[in-house]
């Protein structure tokens, strides 16, 4: 289900919004003050693959641990 998110005109709270038509953008408030006044933002779309991805062993980042003990990141 697509989540969309909105800036309120009147008090500037960004709200997200989980919408399926058109016609349910019509019924949109904001989540902060209640006004009507919002404004959709662009958003990056964020798309799973089904796949996990490993988890960084080491401060900096990286898939395997630095070779020399203490040599992370400057550590």
């Amino acid at each position: 289900m697509p989540i969309y998110e909105f800036k309120c005109q009147d008090c500037g709270k960004l709200s997200e919004f989980r919408i399926l038509s058109q016609a349910d953008t019509e019924k949109l408030s904001c989540q902060g003050c209640g006004s009507r006044k919002l404004d959709r933002k662009i958003s990056i779309p964020s798309i799973s693959t089904g796949k996990r991805e490993p988890s960084a062993q080491t401060c900096c980042g990286r898939d395997q641990r630095c070779s020399d003990a203490g040599s992370c990141c400057g550590h």
